[in-house]
């Protein structure tokens, strides 16, 4: 409990040295009346240091919640960034080298030539890729099954998504230097804004030496000789050489318990000795990035704070400060950043260093892909062989295809009543006469319904060849045809083997009789399949490639073998049923 005292009545002279007091005494009496003020605003406030506090607490969350935003802002910009470099990546995976080379000669301007050099890079990195100068290439990669470009993109985007996991030692230095940091709060407006543009030119400093350090590590993935925005077309540059210089190092050794401990290994690769922490080396330098990227969030939102009135330069006594800011925030974004996660993700992600996680998951999605692009192809060509063997089975001998028949028959009656139910009700659904039976154009919107695509020579295989009814006007399904048809559809592998399809394709297919199936005759054969999926030469041409799995990129394979080709789908018939089990 306070109690209010009178203030003094002395009254203090104008002059400390006209009343006859030394220094000493003038000074201790300004302390007194000092102390005596803040005593008398403690008893009028006596909340004022409790409102003191929330005011900081509440300052303290904001700026929190500025650098947050700022961070997010910023790891925005790193993806739009790497989407920038992928459409680079996706250019190169259309130019050879050659061709390339061939525009470098036609003088560009810089602009094009720093694109052309980005390019020559992709494609040098690429033959090494798919070509390693030492080694075997990975079993599944093939420059006709697998993307470069996606396997690269793949490693550009987990980078950036790392850097948005702050490390946890970053948050302890943050609060050690919000701890140490007690002195610069008691700066001056000039030296607080001199600080700040200070510490913006050394994180710019940082940022362009770590690149220099990745630099050198790129430049040692490389050939000895190889093409730059400044020399596009160098002398004595062979395209097909893409030996990396780091080949030429010898190989390190190191079996100290402390460095084997910093540096991950005793004994690393030719391409992990090219960095600081050997095996460790990715992991430091990623480190390195996040943070950064991190202080740089911090130190952007500190200083759009202390600069609030940005757009008044001409009468901010600081403009020059707030010009250094901008800029390097310019420079660091517009340059170096992108630059940064390109380095980064080649020296990290190629030569020795691949990335088997993300070529196990690219070659998982290239497959899902072929699956969904050549699925309908598929359903065609096994529908086509089923109609060849029952077709040949019913004309060789009628007692077999009765039994088949039957056999059928049981298999819709051993269905899930839910199945069985559906099948009877879809027949319901299109016999609109009630008589039991459906004509060709019903049967051919009833499979349209339930998603098969089949067109009117594929009816007519069915009710001639399958059925024995002869198609055109007048010509009917049963309910137990219908039945029959539902369960052969259900699952054509279960009516076609291996040896059943190879048969269908030496028997329609190879008109030439080498065993093999050309481009040709796969169009003149299958006029039908290839006007309803939109297949044409060039389609073909890849297909082949595919099927072939050629290594060579510039090969054009007209036709490959029978047996070639039946192991192709039995291949991706496979990788469909593990995708269906998960």
């Amino acid at each position: 409990r306070t109690t209010t005292r009178p203030a003094p009545t002395t009254k203090r002279p104008s002059s400390p040295h006209a009343a006859g007091f030394g220094s000493k005494e003038a000074q201790h009496l300004d302390e007194a009346k000092v102390g005596g003020a803040a005593h008398e605003e403690h008893e009028e406030h006596p909340a004022g240091g409790s409102q003191e506090l929330i005011h900081l607490f509440e300052a303290v969350h904001m700026m929190v919640f500025i650098i947050m935003i700022t961070f997010i802002l910023m790891v925005l910009s790193l993806l739009f960034s790497a989407f920038q470099q992928e459409e680079v990546f996706a250019v190169g995976e259309v130019y050879k080298q050659s061709e390339l080379l061939q525009r470098a000669r036609e003088a560009p301007s810089i602009r094009e030539r720093l694109r052309l050099e980005k390019l020559v890079w992709y494609r040098i990195l690429r033959r090494e890729f798919f070509r390693p100068s030492f080694g075997q290439a990975h079993r599944r990669v093939r420059p006709a099954g697998f993307s470069f470009e996606k396997y690269l993109s793949r490693c550009m985007e987990d980078f950036v998504v790392e850097l948005i996991e702050i490390p946890p030692p970053t948050m302890c230095f943050i609060f050690a230097s919000l701890c140490l940091g007690e002195p610069i709060m008691g700066f001056s407006e000039e030296r607080l804004r001199f600080l700040l543009m200070i510490i913006q030119v050394v994180m710019l400093a940082i940022q362009r030496l770590l690149i220099a350090y990745m630099d050198n590590i790129f430049d040692w993935c490389m050939p000895d000789i190889y093409p730059t925005v400044w020399d596009l077309t160098p002398k004595g540059y062979d395209i097909g050489r893409t030996k990396p210089k780091y080949l030429a190092r010898p190989l390190l050794r190191n079996d100290g318990t402390l460095s084997v401990w910093f540096r991950g290994t005793s004994s690393p690769t030719k391409h992990e000795s090219l960095f600081i922490g050997w095996k460790r080396g990715k992991r430091y330098l990623s480190f390195a990035i996040q943070n950064l990227l991190f202080f740089q969030a911090v130190f952007v939102s500190v200083n759009l704070q202390v600069n609030r009135a940005i757009f008044n330069i001409v009468d901010n006594p600081y403009y020059v400060e707030f010009s250094v800011f901008v800029v390097t925030e310019i420079a660091m974004w517009y340059f170096l950043w992108p630059k940064m996660i390109f380095v980064y993700t080649v020296i990290t992600a190629t030569g020795q260093m691949k990335n088997e996680a993300n070529i196990e998951e690219t070659c998982n999605r290239i497959a899902s892909e072929q699956l969904r692009k050549y699925s309908k192809l598929l359903d065609e060509l096994y529908t086509r062989a089923a109609i060849h063997s029952i077709q040949e089975m019913r004309e060789e001998d009628e007692r077999n295809y009765q039994v088949w028949y039957q056999s059928k028959l049981a298999d819709f009656h051993n269905l899930p009543t839910e199945d069985s139910d559906e099948i009877l009700s879809s027949f319901e659904t299109f016999d609109k006469s009630g008589n039991g039976m459906i004509d060709e154009a019903e049967l051919k919107m009833c499979l349209r319904g339930q998603g098969f695509t089949c067109d009117d020579s594929v009816i007519e295989s069915w009710f001639d060849g399958v059925f024995a009814k002869q198609p055109g006007e007048g010509a009917e399904l049963s309910r137990d045809d219908f039945c029959v048809l539902m369960v052969i559809l259900k699952d054509l592998r279960q009516v076609v083997d291996d040896g059943d399809f190879t048969e269908w394709f030496e028997d329609v297919m190879d008109r030439s009789g080498d065993a093999s199936i050309g481009v040709e005759e796969f169009m003149s054969q299958l006029p039908e399949v290839c006007a309803l999926l939109k297949i044409d030469r060039p389609y073909l041409l890849e297909l082949f490639r595919r099927v072939k799995n050629s290594e060579d990129e510039d090969e054009v394979i007209e036709e490959v073998g029978i047996t070639t080709f039946v192991n192709w789908i039995n291949k991706l018939v496979a990788q469909q049923d593990n995708m269906s089990y998960g």
